[in-house]
């Protein structure tokens, strides 16, 4: 049996949007360049650490939509834009490991 809800659908969209903003905002807010070399190194740490958590709330409302998929039917839109943010997720963390693995050296 399906089950068409569309309030669960906008609420589980607008989880995403919002996370998924505060991952840009993380990854965007990560030091770069000579910034690094005024960085500590447990700042930086707790930074990629905070980046990594958005980003796995991000992927915890896209699962949402694979655990939900046998009982309530989403619109089509919904459902790429779920798939597009966990595309997003993986470049985003690709960013995340190359700060923490090539860069995390540099910072004092």
């Amino acid at each position: 049996m399906t089950v068409i809800e569309f309030g669960l659908e906008v609420e589980l969209r607008r989880a995403i949007q919002r996370s998924l903003r505060s991952a840009l905002d993380e990854v965007l807010a990560l030091p770069r360049g000579r910034q690094l070399t005024q960085c500590k190194r447990h700042d930086l740490i707790k930074a990629v650490t905070r980046c990594r958590d958005a980003i796995d709330a991000v992927r915890l409302y896209v699962s949402e939509y694979d655990e939900l998929a046998w009982l309530v039917f989403f619109s089509v839109s919904s459902l790429e834009g779920a798939a597009h943010a966990a595309g997003l997720c993986d470049q985003l963390e690709k960013e995340v490991d190359l700060v923490h693995d090539e860069l995390v050296i540099y910072a004092n």
